[in-house]
């Protein structure tokens, strides 16, 4: 009699409304971590730790040739049986890779150096120095547009491939694709493709 009666009463416990206030405190649990994470990171200071003087070596040390975005397309393309110069000085701008036999030229752009619009890396505003980075960025991306122009007057193909979008590997097979159609196209009009040298550089 005494095990049956304190079934119900576990029973009923288990019914009762308060209970359900214990289910509802789990429903809620996470929006509350949620809150409490963001007034962490909003309390977060973020403390830097280089001097000017070690900032300022540090840009300098940033290479304008040879970065990674750089090596790796050009892995892809001579792998892919496209050969190329690097930054010809007798072209507008000193493209980063040029296919003299396709007359085509690719432009590899770092996201944060080129103001990449599609990425957090081109959008984000550096906070100190604030205008002098934005002026530099704004001018790196009036010559991107004039050297760009400069080529196409010249009868050259321009391929513009960003930092962010190399990390898909369908934008590199969709260049080889592009690439094997011109090809072929100037293969077939002139001969282009057969004889490499005859667009001199």
């Amino acid at each position: 009699m005494g095990q049956s009666l304190h079934r119900q009463f576990s029973r009923r416990r288990r019914s009762t409304p308060e209970s359900g206030s214990v289910s509802s405190r789990k429903r809620d649990a996470p929006e509350r971590s949620s809150l409490c994470t963001r007034e962490r990171r909003r309390r977060l200071k973020v403390v830097d730790r280089l001097t000017a003087a070690r900032r300022s070596e540090n840009m300098r040390k940033i290479r304008s040739r040879n970065t990674s975005p750089e090596l790796t397309v050009r892995r892809f393309l001579h792998r892919s049986g496209f050969r190329y110069r690097l930054h010809s000085k007798s072209l507008p701008g000193k493209p980063d890779v040029v296919l003299p036999a396709l007359r085509a030229c690719v432009l590899i752009h770092g996201c944060f150096w080129h103001g990449c619009t599609k990425c957090v890396d081109g959008t984000r505003r550096v906070k100190s120095h604030s205008e002098y980075w934005t002026a530099k960025i704004r001018g790196n991306q009036d010559r991107d547009v004039k050297h760009a122009d400069a080529l196409r007057s010249l009868g050259w193909k321009v391929y513009v491939l960003w930092e962010c979008r190399l990390r898909r590997p369908s934008v590199l097979r969709t260049l080889a694709r592009s690439l094997q159609k011109r090809r072929e196209r100037l293969k077939g009009m002139a001969g282009v493709g057969d004889a490499p040298r005859a667009l001199a550089m």
